[in-house]
């Protein structure tokens, strides 16, 4: 017990040193109070996610509004590659995927988690007048009442929602003519210079109803337990017209299947490896791996966060100034241990003696394209303390902490 003690007594010297580091990169000024993140890998993984799906928003909403119905004297405004749409979107997805992390640490009996780490470094910060956030704890606002006015995922789905309905709503002014076209398309008696007259109607009508398909399987990856997959029946009751595939006059109707999701699952950080009497090595994991299925709760996660960050700003200079004095952390403790040995003699009797120490590693990031700001290793021990000083030392010893030069330091 005395050395465990005395490790966490290390950590708290490397922790100290850490936040006076971090003051010198970025320091509290009277006007301006920098936001830090104390994050994890999983934390990053959510941000991943909710990128991800606000560039899926972006991608379909811009499609959605280049569709236009054919115009009197020629085609109208066609989707160069309508296979595109899908391929895209599974791209992304895809993209989402190679950013998956996976994480393992293996500890010994005693070893300090990095939970205790990270909720030392929060409170250190925040008695160092930073804005403090640590996310695999507690997401800003999470208990208190729903708002998503301020919300950036919620306000990208109705301005989706909005761009679905506004070709849904032109499709159907345009009824008439996409039933025409088909019925051309599918006559045999049409002569060819119907058909080749009819074909735009129906290539607007195939493009239309693929988009509108894709926005609905979108919706229904985002929000579901299981992946969906995207076809050219939209789920509102919105029928494509018959013969109105991409294959043109055949009436063969075209469906394409993209999985649009991502699921993060990790362990809590710091989860304590299970002990037991002997000096057997434990593997405590963390595992965030890309998977079907619903990542709604990632990306809600990271929405949560970013709007607490935001704050209630309307101004967008003022948010992109806000955004450029965040700072994400990312800490993880290594080793940790200690010694007790007895010592004692026939004239001064036995002695306890005790050390511990303990090895951490942190990066600080910038959230803008600065990237890195400083990455370090720290080591910090005790040496041996005679039981009848043990407590003095708890209390007052301040550990010297070691930093190798070869690392990013902060300044």
């Amino acid at each position: 017990m005395e050395s465990e003690v005395l490790a966490y007594s290390a950590l708290e010297s490397q922790v100290n040193s850490i936040v006076q580091d971090i003051a010198k990169a970025v320091p509290v000024t009277d006007s301006t109070a920098p936001i830090i993140i104390v994050g994890t890998t999983a934390d990053v993984n959510n941000f991943t996610q909710w990128y991800v799906k606000m560039a899926q928003m972006e991608l379909l909403q811009s499609w959605a509004s280049k569709i236009e119905p054919p115009k009197a004297a020629g085609p109208g405004n066609r989707l160069q590659d309508i296979a595109l749409v899908t391929s895209v979107v599974g791209l992304i997805s895809g993209i989402a995927q190679s950013f998956a992390v996976k994480e393992s640490a293996t500890s010994v009996k005693g070893t300090i988690a990095d939970a205790p780490f990270i909720h030392a470094l929060g409170g250190a910060l925040q008695k160092a007048r930073y804005q403090v956030f640590v996310p695999s704890e507690y997401l800003p606002s999470l208990l208190y009442k729903p708002e998503f006015s301020n919300s950036p995922l919620f306000k990208k789905l109705s301005d989706l929602d909005t761009a679905r309905k506004n070709l849904r709503d032109q499709m159907a002014a345009h009824a008439d003519e996409i039933a025409n076209a088909t019925a051309i398309a599918k006559n045999p008696k049409s002569t060819k210079p119907q058909v080749e007259q009819s074909q735009p109607w129906i290539d607007y009508a195939s493009d239309a109803t693929t988009v509108i398909g894709e926005i609905d399987a979108f919706k229904s990856s985002l929000f579901s337990s299981k992946p969906s997959a995207s076809t050219a029946a939209p789920t509102d009751g919105t029928k494509s017209p018959a013969g109105s595939a991409a294959a043109g006059s055949t009436g063969t109707t075209t469906t394409t299947t993209v999985t649009t999701t991502v699921t993060t699952k990790a362990a809590p950080p710091g989860s304590s490896p299970a002990s037991n009497g002997d000096n057997t090595a434990k593997t405590q994991s963390a595992s965030n791996q890309a998977s079907a299925g619903s990542s709604v709760e990632g990306v809600l996660a990271a929405d949560l966060l970013l709007r607490a960050i935001e704050g209630q700003v309307a101004d967008e200079n003022a948010v992109d100034a806000r955004l450029k004095n965040t700072y994400l952390l990312i800490p993880h403790t290594l080793e940790s241990g200690g010694t007790t040995m007895a010592r004692g003699s026939m004239f001064s009797g036995q002695h306890l003696y005790s050390s511990g120490g303990s090895v951490t590693t942190f990066v600080l990031f910038a959230l803008d394209s600065r990237g890195v700001i400083c990455a370090e290793n720290r080591w910090a021990y005790s040496g041996m303390y005679k039981d009848d000083d043990l407590p003095d030392a708890i209390k007052k010893e301040k550990f010297e902490v070691v930093s190798p030069a070869h690392w990013i330091p902060c300044r």
